[in-house]
């Protein structure tokens, strides 16, 4: 009777972990995948940041050159 008893506590435990790892699986891509869009979106923010100081730059350097001659 005492092993009957043990069997069903172990077959509980041992599905309620299956459950909960599926579900923080599901959870777990989800925040991976926001993730990834949030790097991609900051990616393209620091690029286009770059592109605009070298085009800044090379503005600031040509009105200096024109101004010195």
């Amino acid at each position: 009777m005492k092993i009957k008893s043990f069997a069903t506590k172990v077959t509980g435990t041992v599905l309620l972990a299956v459950a909960s790892v599926s579900a923080h699986a599901g959870t777990t891509g989800e925040a991976i995948d926001a993730a990834v869009t949030g790097g991609q979106s900051n990616y393209a923010l620091v690029v286009t940041g770059l592109i605009g100081l070298g085009a800044i730059g090379f503005g600031i350097r040509a009105i200096m050159g024109i101004m010195k001659s």
